[in-house]
């Protein structure tokens, strides 16, 4: 029984298996699931490094800085939810998920 418990979180963690199409190969779903982490780690990453780089040379205050921080994330969200209910679904919830991040 654990032995199954641990495959199957082990599946989802590397394709989520259980949300995987039917027809869809395990290689097509796996770089698909990876590079769409990867790319939403990414877009996290650029935006901390912007608000870093325009706070060491003074462009913006802590207030413009707080501003542009809520606005990039209602805007993923937004993003997020409009792309939920189409075809691109995976990249809507990772959306929506990044720009919850703390």
């Amino acid at each position: 029984m654990a032995r199954e418990v641990l495959r199957r979180i082990w599946a989802w963690i590397l394709v989520g298996e259980e949300h995987r199409r039917p027809g869809v190969s395990v290689e097509h779903a796996l770089a698909g699931n990876w590079l769409l982490r990867a790319g939403v780690v990414a877009i996290v990453v650029a935006i901390g490094f912007f608000l870093k780089w325009s706070f060491d040379r003074g462009l913006l205050g802590p207030e413009g800085g707080t501003a542009i921080s809520i606005f990039a994330g209602l805007a993923m969200i937004a993003a997020g939810v409009r792309l939920c209910g189409r075809r691109y679904r995976l990249l809507g919830q990772a959306s929506s998920a990044a720009a919850w991040q703390p």
